[in-house]
Formats: structure tokens, C-alpha cells, sequence
């Protein structure tokens, strides 16, 4: 029989765990709704992204990959926002910048995995599956080399 406490424990971080999840499903729901149901859909046109652009003047690749990079990691599909960058600089001159921003996002990506995802998963999972804890236990101890392989392997 587990102790109360420790039951009361694991309820609590199983909550915190759900509660974070959520927050992050209602920041993506909330992202998508304004994108669909607002004005942005015409800023986003290619006319006002343009516009953006001039206004930006020399700061416009680094207010680009910043925003992209952002994006990139809140599940925006990385094929748009690279289309996006080769119609507003060139498919040359957008090279280096969607590179810029796969890393950077991936970054962004991972670092919120981590925060959030990572011990997320294991209390909302918990003793149920084993081999979640396993693959914990190897991304804790091998970060680069299990990032690398799940680049890889699809």
C-alpha cells in the first residue's frame, strides 16, 4: 500500500503536468483561431508582408528569422515559412535565413519540449509504460546523440 502522501504527490504533479499541456493546446487553439478569424490573414498577404519589409529596412532578415524561428517552434509548418522566406528574399538570399531559423526554431522547440513536455509526458504517462522512463532516462543522458538520431531515422 503507497503512503498518502506520496499519493497526494503524484496527483499533484500528474495535475501540473495536465495543467501545463493545457495552457500550451490553448495557446496553439488561440493561435490558429486568430490567424483564420482576424485581419492577419491579410497582413499576411505578400503586398503587406512587402510593405513589412521596406519598413524594416536592414533589419528585415533578423526580424524575419527571429518571428520564423518563433513560429517554427509553436508548430508552424517549417515548408511554409521557408516558402515564405524564398518569396520575400529570393531563393538564394533565403538560403542562410531558413537555415538560420530551422536551427534557432528546432532550438526554441526542444527547449520547450523540455520545459513542459518531458516531465509532462512521464506524470501523465507514469508507471504504465515503462519504456517511457527508459527513453527519458536516455535523453537526459544522451541528449545530442537521441536529438540526432530522431532527426535521422524519418
Amino acid at each position: 500500500m503507497t503512503e498518502p502522501s506520496t499519493d497526494n504527490a503524484r496527483h499533484s504533479k500528474r495535475t501540473a503536468a495536465l495543467r501545463k499541456l493545457g495552457v500550451l493546446g490553448l495557446l496553439v487553439a488561440s493561435l490558429i483561431v486568430v490567424a483564420q478569424f482576424t485581419p492577419l490573414a491579410k497582413w499576411l498577404s505578400e503586398e503587406s508582408l512587402t510593405n513589412v519589409l521596406r519598413w524594416f529596412g536592414p533589419w528585415a532578415a533578423p526580424a524575419y528569422v527571429t518571428l520564423s524561428a518563433v513560429l517554427l517552434a509553436l508548430w508552424v509548418p517549417g515548408t511554409a515559412l521557408t516558402f515564405l522566406g524564398a518569396a520575400l528574399f529570393g531563393k538564394i538570399g533565403a538560403m542562410p535565413l531558413n537555415y538560420l531559423v530551422a536551427v534557432i526554431g528546432g532550438w526554441l522547440g526542444f527547449a520547450t519540449a523540455r520545459l513542459i513536455g518531458g516531465d509532462a509526458l512521464l506524470v501523465v504517462i507514469g508507471d504504465r509504460w515503462a519504456l517511457a522512463r527508459k527513453y527519458h532516462h536516455w535523453m537526459t543522458q544522451r541528449g545530442f546523440e537521441a536529438v540526432l538520431y530522431a532527426r535521422i531515422i524519418p
